[in-house]
């Protein structure tokens, strides 16, 4: 019995050591962890503010190699960067990016109580039983005392995305598909935008720059996602580019394919 309810005390400990950012985490990559290199032992924990723009850090860190495994949001006062590196260490993350903004200040009131010792001194006689006698000595008691204590409290608004390194990439692109008004405006069929395209990957040894428009697969027309798969693997496959208004042919040779692939995660 003893036991367990030592151990009953040790999880409301812990749990009452939950960070903001162990919380209030957020699986973002879920079914496609297959996507993820093995873990490095020798690889350090990178830790960057953020630029403002959430989706231009992520963009930075997919050209290096890194895919948005997680994200935590939260309000809290006083948090440290251990409880970062600690969330980063749980799940795996080997850059992260951080920030934070101020959210607001509250002033208060706290009650104080210590114990105080008081001894008091007894001293009298005693009648009875047919004789008399006296009696003296000390008693000490323990008044609480209670003082109330100003204090101030600044709230923080946080936001971290945690990155792990992904495995040789398929193609090495962040695509979108531009909306109407974007492709009336360039004068292209439905398609697909390199918006990113990841360092050293098969794209970016082909010469396929960001904002190149892909039209056309080995004959095949691209005007969604979809028109891609299946992309085989480690052969050379012929890219259509649209850009700076020339159709431009790439040979690519692809590499791992077999996986899962999603949008977010990069192809």
């Amino acid at each position: 019995m003893l036991r367990a309810l030592l151990g009953l005390a040790m999880v409301a400990a812990l749990a009452g050591c939950q960070s903001g950012y162990s919380k209030f985490y957020i699986d973002e990559i879920g079914g496609a962890k297959a996507l993820l290199a093995p873990p490095s032992e020798t690889e350090e924990l990178r830790i960057f503010e953020t630029s403002g723009d959430w989706h231009l850090d992520r963009d930075n860190a997919f050209v290096d190699g890194y895919i948005l495994i997680g994200s935590a949001s939260f309000t809290a006062a006083g948090v440290g960067r251990d409880q970062l590196a600690n969330q980063a260490e749980e799940v795996g993350a080997s850059v992260v990016f951080r920030g934070s903004e101020y959210s607001s200040t509250r002033s208060y009131v706290a009650p104080y109580t210590t114990t105080q010792a008081v001894t008091t001194y007894h001293s009298g006689s005693v009648y009875g039983g047919g004789g008399s006698g006296s009696y003296s000595g000390y008693s000490t008691s323990y008044v609480p005392q209670t003082t109330y204590v100003p204090r101030t409290v600044t709230r923080y608004r946080y936001r971290a995305l945690f990155f792990a390194k992904m495995r040789p990439s398929c193609l090495g692109m962040l695509p979108y598909e531009p909306d109407e008004a974007t492709r009336r405006q360039l004068q292209v069929p439905p398609s697909l935008m390199i918006a990113t395209i990841r360092n050293g990957s098969p794209l970016a040894e082909a010469g396929a720059i960001e904002g190149d428009i892909f039209l056309r697969f080995n004959d095949r027309p691209v005007g969604t996602m979809r028109d891609l798969f299946p992309i085989p693997s480690n052969q050379d496959v012929e890219m259509i580019v649209f850009r700076d208004g020339f159709e431009v042919p790439l040979l690519v040779r692809t590499g791992d394919c077999s996986g899962p692939h999603y949008l977010y995660a990069g192809i």
